[in-house]
């Protein structure tokens, strides 16, 4: 048995049911939700940017997949795909949130909402996006070498979606200059943490982060019996505080 993969039923089962309290006792110091989408409008107002926030769904479910799924499109895009978000002031924030900034805001928890911050008072457009989940072909038995590739080739998916839905709702404002705006963007993303979010690795046994917290616990089960495909092993652990105000 390949003992390098983690996140099976066993493993996504324990780490859905531990997420909230990971967020309660490692990142007690975090700033609310509401604090950083604020933050992170004044930042994009003054930048004259459009506001992009990745919704935290308030279903510690969701909010695991999500995350994988965000994290394997930062880290996995083309340039072409990724360009279009240099353009934006990025943030992860839940949807109460949102809507406490923009009462007008979309209702339910779409993947992203893209904020004019220009306007006012500011508009708001749903990205919304089909996510499958790669996880589904993992379990027991089978070909590892098999299981991986169908899996990345859902987790492939996905990106290609994502790139879609956001490149559709902002890419009059990407330009020409692709190449430059990715390396922008990943600049901006992919090697520091966002706000609302910490860049973690989930692939054998337990999560570990990119930028540890001294006093945040160390997280793992040692059945090795999981699985977590390649281009989903690096992801964003979505952060949300339970207060709306």
């Amino acid at each position: 048995m390949n003992r390098r993969h983690f996140l099976g039923a066993l493993g996504a089962g324990f780490a859905l049911t531990a997420a909230p309290r990971w967020i309660q006792k490692a990142f007690a110091a975090e700033p609310s939700s509401k604090t950083l989408v604020f933050d992170a409008y004044r930042r994009a107002r003054r930048g004259r940017r459009p506001l992009l926030v990745f919704i935290i769904p308030a279903d510690p479910a969701k909010r695991w997949q999500r995350g994988h799924a965000i994290g394997a499109f930062i880290t996995h895009a083309t340039d072409a795909q990724l360009a279009s978000l240099a353009l934006c002031e990025v943030v992860c924030a839940t949807a109460a949130h949102v809507h406490l900034l923009v009462p007008g805001a979309p209702a339910g928890e779409p993947l992203a909402m893209l904020i004019d911050t220009t306007a006012v008072p500011a508009t708001v457009d749903a990205v919304t996006v089909d996510l499958d989940n790669p996880v589904t072909v993992g379990g027991r038995g089978g070909n590892w070498q098999e299981r991986e590739a169908a899996a990345n080739k859902i987790v492939q998916a996905n990106i290609d979606r994502i790139a879609v839905a956001v490149g559709d709702t902002i890419e009059r404002r990407a330009g020409t200059a692709k190449p430059a705006l990715a390396a922008s963007a990943r600049a901006r993303l992919s090697d520091i943490e966002i706000p609302g979010a910490r860049w973690a690795h989930s692939g054998g046994c337990g999560t570990t982060y990119e930028h540890p917290d001294k006093n945040a616990p160390v997280v793992a089960i040692g059945c090795g019996m999981g699985f977590t495909p390649e281009k989903s092993r690096r992801f964003l652990f979505l952060l949300a505080k339970p207060q709306t105000r």
